[in-house]
């Protein structure tokens, strides 16, 4: 036999096999279902778009429930601080990326002026994050 449970709020929470109970089903001669906590013998009503189903604990009957429409949660706008953060992040990344050429040109595999044009643009990019660093460092005094 089938009973149909719902959740502590009557939401319909689906469909469970009852077991038979012994003691009562023998001393009454017949088979005797347990029906488990929070769930009915009643079936409830088919599904509809834009409802849940909710069993009345008082009227003992399966309603129609509207759902809450959740609201869309607002986009992510970056703060100011966020936006200099990530370039902060992109120019460290840049400088990272660059590091071998200071090793090529200590260990004697390179010299500078081979590497002239890129050492500019490490230079560059070291400036640029020194000053978005203080950037960030404003704004967390303010």
């Amino acid at each position: 036999m089938k009973a149909y449970k719902y959740k502590d709020d009557g939401m319909f929470d689906g469909e469970v096999n009852c077991q038979i109970d012994p003691l009562e089903s023998k001393a009454a001669g017949k088979t005797i279902y347990l029906l488990p906590a929070n769930a009915t013998y009643s079936e409830p009503l088919e599904a509809k778009e834009g409802f849940d189903v909710k069993w009345d604990k008082e009227k003992k009957i399966w309603e129609y429930v509207e759902k809450k429409k959740e609201p869309e949660p607002e986009p992510y706008v970056p703060s100011e601080k966020d936006k200099l953060n990530e370039k902060l992040w992109a120019a460290e990344n840049k400088l990272r990326e660059m590091d071998y050429i200071g090793t090529k040109i200590a260990t004697g595999r390179a010299t500078i002026e081979e590497y002239a044009d890129k050492i500019a643009l490490m230079s560059e990019l070291a400036a640029e994050v020194s000053s978005l660093r203080e950037q960030i460092k404003a704004l967390d005094e303010e």
